[in-house]
């Protein structure tokens, strides 16, 4: 990784157990009203299989697809379906596979408000082996990667339509075969993200697009933010291209509406107000059905990459607190705005991971996004490669921070700065 001194000290700290800073880039949950699932109507189940969806025509070569939606939308303990595509074959859950999958109480919201890091760690990496119909898919995965040829190996997208928050990249492989690898899935191969894009002609099919995106830089990075912690603003970092960060989201916005030049990269570093509807969840000044009504034309073309540094920005909400069903996210709104690729979060970020992992976004020598954030994973959890073996408390708690990034897009999309900023 090349960047500044300071990146090396900040990197340090993690690596060597230092306290997280202590403001996080999000405000207190603002409770909202929501109708009780109980009395709600029950829309009948349905698997992407059941509906119009092209599920792996669209895929890119050496890519498996794991397809996952509610199996019971109102009963007292929620389960999952999940849909498997690997090597041009198909496979669904069982009746009983789905019993055997219930929604676990391993979000990474969950577990970091616990901040129980070590238990967590033991208690996360046993609950996979009790679904085994996803074990055995998972040994079939990893035996299929082929990572060790000069061929690329296998790469999965992961296509979840639940408000579950079911952390996938910690799925933990237990049971390899024929030549596999055991451990967390998100330090073996890559892992990418899609959601349902809810535009005309994409709500059933994976339209994630390979890009290599270069030129204008945007950064929002607000007043609070600097104030919080400023020696971990993130704008230095965009000092040599001569960017100068805007102080709120409208002004950012501002700068993708009609009539401005393509963006390449958008950084948006904020507090935001987590919540239950986009009417209240929010980042910045805006919440998310205000910043829906933008039209923001300078990220689609040719794709912009955006970074959501700030909480839950990968979490599905519904529009408002009249509505049940989860459809909406801060990712899949830039998804549908034009951006080819949005890194969002899975829970809480503290403003130390902000500031480290958008420098390495920003200088890593890998520009392609997939395989940036596989190092970025692999990196964590070698700290608690060997667990017992010198391993501090600290290690198990940036393990878990260093899995919250998450990319919705194609695996094959490539950030280059390299040229001039526009």
């Amino acid at each position: 990784m090349t960047g500044s001194a300071a990146g090396y000290r900040q990197l340090g700290h993690l690596i060597a157990g230092a306290p997280v800073a202590s403001t996080p880039a999000e405000e207190p949950i603002v409770p909202s009203a929501r109708p009780d699932p109980q009395g709600a109507a029950v829309s009948e189940a349905r698997t992407l299989g059941e509906q119009d969806v092209d599920l792996a025509g669209s895929l890119p070569p050496h890519c498996a697809l794991l397809i996952v939606e509610s199996a019971d939308h109102a009963a007292p303990v929620r389960h999952f379906r999940l849909k498997f595509i690997l090597g041009g074959q198909t496979r669904e859950s069982t009746d009983r596979g789905v019993q055997e999958q219930e929604v676990p109480d391993f979000s990474l919201v969950r577990i970091v408000e616990r901040q129980a890091w070590q238990d967590d760690f033991y208690a996360l990496r046993a609950w996979w082996a009790d679904l085994h119909e996803l074990e055995d898919w998972l040994a079939d995965l990893l035996a299929h990667d082929d990572s060790g040829r000069a061929d690329p190996s296998t790469r999965l997208v992961v296509w979840d339509s639940t408000d579950h928050q079911i952390p996938w990249e910690l799925c933990y492989a237990h049971q390899p075969r024929d030549g596999g690898r055991r451990g967390w899935l998100g330090e073996l191969i890559e892992v990418v993200r899609w959601t349902t894009v809810h535009a005309p002609g994409r709500r059933n099919h994976y339209t994630g697009v390979q890009r290599t995106t270069s030129g204008r830089v945007l950064l929002l990075e607000t007043d609070q933010i600097t104030e919080d912690e400023a020696d971990i603003a993130v704008a230095p970092l965009v000092d040599d291209r001569g960017v100068r960060p805007e102080r709120t989201l409208t002004g950012l916005v501002g700068q993708l509406g009609p009539g401005h030049p393509d963006a390449a990269l958008v950084l948006i570093n904020c507090h935001g107000v987590d919540a239950t509807d986009a009417q209240s969840f929010s980042l910045a000044e805006l919440s998310m059905n205000k910043l829906d009504a933008y039209d923001m034309p300078a990220l689609a073309s040719p794709g912009a990459v955006v970074l959501l540094n700030a909480c839950n920005t990968a979490k599905l909400v519904p529009v408002s607190p009249a509505s049940y069903h989860a459809t909406k996210s801060f990712a899949e709104l830039f998804l549908r705005k034009g951006a080819v690729s949005v890194i969002a979060t899975l829970g809480r970020i503290s403003l130390l991971h902000t500031y480290t992992f958008t420098e390495k976004l920003l200088y890593d020598e890998e520009r392609r996004i997939a395989a940036l954030l596989l190092d970025h994973r692999r990196r964590y959890a070698n700290l608690v490669a060997v667990p017992g073996a010198g391993t501090r408390p600290a290690d198990f708690e940036n393990f878990f921070y260093g899995f919250m990034y998450v990319c919705f897009g194609h695996p094959d999309t490539i950030l280059d700065l390299t040229g001039e900023a526009t």
